[in-house]
């Protein structure tokens, strides 16, 4: 009887295709009444690369359904992201109150 001779395997040739997924976030726009439309809009089309009409789908989506996830990525970009969300949004805020924005699993 032959044993069966497996071929090495170099560790560096194996990916765990769950890693990537475990680390993937997504950043989460949530409603509110403190902030308007135009505040939301030139929010998004400050920190992510979207258009006029893309941002005001977006804020659109965001007020009919509650939330919308406006980027997918890893932990580090999407606190970026979440944290420049906030920050344009509070620009010319007069309820000083920030946008709610998550960053999620």
């Amino acid at each position: 009887m032959n044993p069966t001779v497996l071929p090495e395997i170099d560790e560096r040739d194996i990916q765990d295709e769950s890693t990537d997924q475990e680390w993937m976030r997504k950043v989460v726009l949530h409603n509110c009444d403190c902030h308007t439309y135009e505040q939301v809009i030139r929010a998004l089309m400050k920190t992510l690369p979207l258009s006029f009409e893309a941002a005001r789908d977006y804020a659109t989506l965001v007020d009919m359904t509650g939330a919308a996830v406006v980027y997918e990525g890893d932990l580090e970009k999407c606190e970026m992201i979440a944290n420049n969300i906030v920050a344009w949004a509070g620009l010319g805020s007069k309820t000083g109150l920030p946008l709610q924005v998550t960053v999620e699993e």
